[in-house]
């Protein structure tokens, strides 16, 4: 037997193989084994070592050319401390009721029995000069600096129909001198990729490795950094590496009692330079050249190229709107790397927009951006505008120029377009009214003050939406500047059925300094939802008494219902207040009605007590009218404390 391929030692080794052969055929139910006679027979023991297991095959060739045995025994010990756990894989030529047993000898020996004897085959087996495999026993490696000690010390003979019972030295010994011990096998990576600062090493799965190592470093370093894997790894990625460096890196398996392999031969490799860039925001053909070097976040020194490019600069004027490859490229031979993007370039932004038809100065806000034909994200500018609104209500009829402006920097555009603003047509029925308050007027002018107005003190809604009128109505403008400039306050006025005196129709109106009751919109009138026909008019203020029209008001009235003449409300003048001197005409409002139920009394007074005081406040307290609540809107108070409104008024 021949030993050759196995682990190095510190010094050469001797092995003893001992082969005993057997002749065997069936006589009757009995089968009977004769031992043979000594043949030169050779066993060559070959290793295939893979890192923490090293294989043997088992091979025998006879001299003899009319030797012919189907049966052998091969007795095997070797040493625990440098090998273990054998498994044994037997040529399925011999696999007719194999035996094999692990005895455990000593401390530094143990022995492996294999045999094929226990039931004689059919036919015997010729042996012949070509080289027959056995078997094949494979030893996980304990301790590649000890030598495994092969060495078959016994053969086993058989008297027929018994058991192994007898050992035998055997006179058919091979024992040749043995070549020096190879070291394991080792193993080297190979490289999938590499990058600026990465690259992925592959190699095949080694079997039996509890770990793997791999270890790197520059080619002109002599400091390695080690990394270690799982046993299965089969690739690693090496990352933080320096670009356009050529690096060196080996591979090792670790056994699973903690002894380590050798390094296998080095894989040598280059990083390239690094080509990343960032891609910049959307350009567009109007703007102007864009110097690339600015998204560069690799090296720098490089080249770009790719349509639209000249040097560093990439200009979008003259192209389509598309997408645009742009390479850049840096370093030369090993280290040479590139990065292609695409980048979109869209089209320059357009400000057209539609001229409408007309609009009415008593409509809503309009939305321009509605009007757009071209690009969106711009802003608008021009007289009543507020962001992308116009806003017509209250304006006065005419052109007016409206200005779209898009983009920035050499991609700003605009244009400029009139729309026209007609005057107002309301839908309804309208009424012509007038009316005063006893604590608005100035005898000195003959009309209402206008300080809340000029004060910006007015609500930009109608206040009668709370208790106790509860008036739901949207009578709104949407600022100030759109409120009448004359406007004393917010009236609220009611058509009622003259028989029944069920409210018909409500409308929120805007009471001028002249007494004229008219919209938001500046029309002298107000515009119900409500059919032509005769109604009693009611005419209410938040902190006046309430009046009723004397008589029935036929709508549409060609001339205003003036509550202001001489006995034009239900329950004659005794409801009014006279403005004029000796007691006549204009006869207005009583003011006091602070909580506007209709009668004036202690519950008024506690709301002037609440909110007498604080300046510029739009309260039911302040009767006067100028934005606080002081002993003088008492003063108007107290003479009407105990009025009372006529029933179809009160609350």
């Amino acid at each position: 037997m021949i030993f050759s391929g196995l682990y190095k030692t510190t010094k050469p080794s001797f092995y003893t193989l001992r082969l005993a052969t057997f002749c065997c055929w069936a006589i009757g139910s009995l089968a009977t084994l004769q031992k043979n006679q000594a043949q030169n027979i050779n066993i060559a023991v070959q290793n295939v070592s893979v890192a923490c297991q090293m294989c043997m095959d088992l091979t025998m060739t006879a001299t003899s050319t009319n030797f012919g045995c189907s049966s052998w025994v091969i007795d095997l010990t070797y040493n625990p401390a440098a090998v273990s756990a054998p498994i044994v894989t037997v040529n399925p030529l011999f696999n007719d009721n194999i035996y094999y047993t692990t005895i455990v000898n000593t401390t530094s020996n143990e022995r492996l029995l294999l045999s094929n004897v226990l039931n004689p085959p059919t036919a015997p087996f010729q042996i012949t000069a070509t080289p027959i495999r056995l078997a094949t026993i494979c030893f996980s490696v304990n301790n590649a600096a000890i030598s495994p000690n092969f060495s078959i010390i016994n053969t086993e003979t058989y008297v027929a129909n018994q058991a192994f019972t007898t050992l035998l030295a055997y006179p058919a010994i091979v024992q040749p001198n043995f070549p020096t011990l190879l070291n394991p096998t080792t193993f080297s990576p190979s490289l999938s990729s590499a990058s600026a600062q990465m690259a992925t090493l592959q190699w095949a799965a080694i079997a039996a490795a509890a770990n793997c190592q791999v270890r790197y470093k520059t080619l002109a370093s002599s400091s390695w950094t080690e990394i270690s894997l799982a046993g299965n790894a089969t690739s690693i990625i090496l990352e933080g590496l320096t670009t356009c460096t050529t690096y060196e890196a080996q591979l090792r398996a670790v056994c699973a009692n903690g002894n380590n392999n050798n390094y296998g031969s080095s894989v040598i490799f280059n990083t390239l330079s690094a080509a990343d860039w960032t891609l910049p925001p959307a350009i567009r053909t109007c703007d102007a050249p864009l110097n690339l070097n600015n998204y560069l976040s690799g090296n720098t020194g490089g080249t770009w190229s790719g349509l639209g490019v000249s040097s560093n600069l990439f200009n979008p004027a003259g192209l389509a709107p598309g997408n645009y490859a742009v390479t850049y490229t840096i370093g030369a031979g090993n280290c040479q790397n590139a990065l292609t993007q695409n980048l979109s370039v869209s089209a320059s932004p357009n400000a057209q927009w539609t001229v409408p038809a007309a609009w009415s100065n008593c409509g809503n806000a309009i939305d321009l951006n509605t009007l757009l034909t071209g690009s969106t994200g711009g802003t608008w500018s021009g007289s009543h505008t507020s962001g992308n609104s116009f806003i017509p209500l209250g304006i006065s009829p005419g052109t007016y120029e409206l200005t779209y402006t898009v983009g920035s920097g050499t991609c700003a555009t605009s244009q400029t377009q009139s729309v026209s603003v007609v005057p107002c047509t309301p839908l309804g029925t309208p009424l012509r009214c007038r009316m005063w308050l006893q604590g608005a007027y100035q005898t000195s002018t003959s009309i209402m003050t206008q300080h809340l107005r000029t004060a910006n003190l007015l609500p930009l809604r109608q206040p009668y939406y709370a208790a106790p009128w509860y008036y739901s109505g949207e009578d709104s403008v949407i600022n100030a500047a759109q409120l009448p400039a004359t406007m004393v306050d917010w009236v609220l006025l009611e058509l009622c059925n003259p028989n029944t005196n069920e409210i018909i129709a409500r409308k929120a109106g805007c009471l001028l300094a002249n007494g004229t009751v008219g919209d938001v919109w500046g029309n002298d009138k107000l515009y119900f939802n409500a059919p032509a026909g005769d109604y009693r008019l009611l005419v209410r203020h938040r902190n006046h008494i309430a009046l009723a029209s004397a008589t029935v008001v036929t709508l549409p009235n060609s001339e205003s219902y003036d509550f202001g003449a001489d006995n034009q409300c239900l329950g004659g003048n005794a409801q009014t207040i006279a403005l004029g001197t000796n007691n006549t005409a204009p006869y207005a409002l009583a003011a006091g009605d602070m909580d506007g139920n209709g009668v004036v009394n202690v519950a008024d007074f506690n709301v002037f007590a609440t909110q007498s005081g604080p300046v510029n406040q739009y309260h039911t307290a302040d009767v006067s009218l100028n934005g606080i609540s002081s002993v003088y809107d008492f003063n108007l108070y107290q003479p009407n404390n105990s009025r009372i409104a006529m029933p179809l008024l009160r609350y």
